[in-house]
């Protein structure tokens, strides 16, 4: 039987970095003279001045992809990380509960800052925080 990742052929004029290669990956994107790449701003800003950060038009004038400008939704080109929790399993295991405590707590949402991550916004937290502790309750959905 062929297996998927038997039939599909990298294209020579692409390279597709996953984490372990981005170090490498960057540097070949940056010493080409035209490399186009795409990484989370906490990558990026890691690189330092190997790569460029690049303002985006989307509408209104380009916006550089600077803290405010993301968590505001201004600068577009954005990947949110999304934390899907099974909420009866939850309800019933201290340990899930207690890690989604851990995230949404100040010190919790401050940890994506210390990577070069974009944490939410206080309002934003708050809203998180009240929603996770309504799906607790019992017989309370999100």
């Amino acid at each position: 039987v062929e297996q998927p990742h038997q039939r599909v052929r990298p294209r020579a004029d692409r390279l597709e970095l996953g984490a372990d290669a981005a170090v490498t990956g960057v540097d070949r994107l940056a010493g080409s003279g035209s490399g186009l790449g795409f990484a989370g701003l906490a990558t990026a800003s890691q690189w330092g001045s190997r790569v460029r950060l690049l303002p985006v038009d989307a509408g209104d004038g380009c916006v550089g992809p600077e803290l405010e400008a993301v968590r505001s939704g201004a600068y577009p080109l954005v990947r949110l990380l999304y934390l899907y929790v099974n909420v009866e399993s939850a309800r019933d295991d201290a340990t899930l509960r207690g890690f989604v405590d851990a995230v949404l707590a100040e010190n919790g949402l401050a940890t994506a800052a210390t990577v070069g991550g974009v944490a939410l916004g206080a309002d934003d937290a708050e809203t998180q925080r009240a929603a996770w502790a309504r799906s607790m309750e019992a017989g309370e959905a999100p």
